[in-house]
């Protein structure tokens, strides 16, 4: 994913969120857009948030993936 890919996917993936807020593959793509540009914080809390989301719904993969997300951040 490149920066100017992730800069324009965001709008739409915080839409899909709030249209879909149990959909846990959203947060995943959201935080790694997030990650990529920088904005760590953002980062954090979205893949908190999914992580959340995630335990609720009981979809493992996705949770794995956002715990490892989250402890990679800075």
């Amino acid at each position: 994913m490149r920066a100017r890919s992730a800069i324009a996917d965001i709008p739409y993936l915080e839409a899909a969120a709030a249209i879909r807020p149990d959909h846990s593959i959203g947060y995943v793509t959201l935080g790694r857009c997030l990650e990529r540009l920088g904005r760590t914080h953002r980062a954090r809390e979205v893949c908190e948030k999914g992580i959340a989301v995630a335990k609720r719904c009981g979809d493992l993969l996705p949770l794995q993936e956002m715990q490892r997300q989250l402890a990679s951040l800075p």
